[in-house]
């Protein structure tokens, strides 16, 4: 993802048309990342909006000399993952509901059944490996920029994800032998 142009002073319009652009451009994605992470549509949405409205508060500081804005943007949305966590004990998994109507019934029932099989599996991956994960396929970021953001090199995000990938294939073959 690209850096936005330099911000003149001033110019608060063009400003606020590049806090536009970068909100539409990666709302989807850090609501991803949280919901991926977390679980929970409503919590999801709300942290998705803490980190805009972070990002808003904090967008005439922004130095695009300093890093691409996704970089920023997803270490306030980490910053905001590590406090919730902080201020949470315990893993709450909560059921999603069951669909409305539409659709077969045991079709449904079935996918649910495959993506608690998988949210169970990803619970035993270490906390790097469910970070790298969410980063990679839920808030659909290139590896350069997982590596950035972790501060681990390019090669051993593939390395990492490669690995995490395989892990959670053999566990989900073993739990449905």
């Amino acid at each position: 993802m690209q850096n936005l142009p330099l911000k003149k002073s001033g110019d608060t319009q063009k400003g606020e048309e590049q806090l536009v652009h970068a909100f539409n451009t990666y709302y989807e994605k850090v609501y991803n990342y949280f919901s991926c992470r977390i679980h929970n549509h409503e919590q999801a949405q709300d942290l998705t909006g803490e980190v805009f409205y972070k990002v808003a508060a904090a967008w005439p500081r922004y130095d695009p000399v300093k890093g691409a804005v996704s970089t920023w943007i997803f270490n306030i949305a980490g910053n905001l993952l590590s406090d919730y966590w902080r201020k949470k004990r315990h893993i709450q998994v909560e059921l999603e509901e069951i669909s409305d109507g539409s659709g077969d019934l045991a079709e449904h029932l079935e996918m649910e059944e495959s993506k608690r099989m998988l949210r169970e599996a990803l619970l035993t991956l270490s906390d790097r490996e469910q970070e790298i994960l969410s980063l990679k396929y839920s808030a659909d970021l290139k590896n350069t920029e997982i590596a950035t953001l972790t501060g681990l090199s390019q090669t051993n995000v593939g390395i990492i994800l490669y690995r995490t990938v395989r892990k959670l294939r053999e566990k989900l073959k073993k739990d449905q032998a």
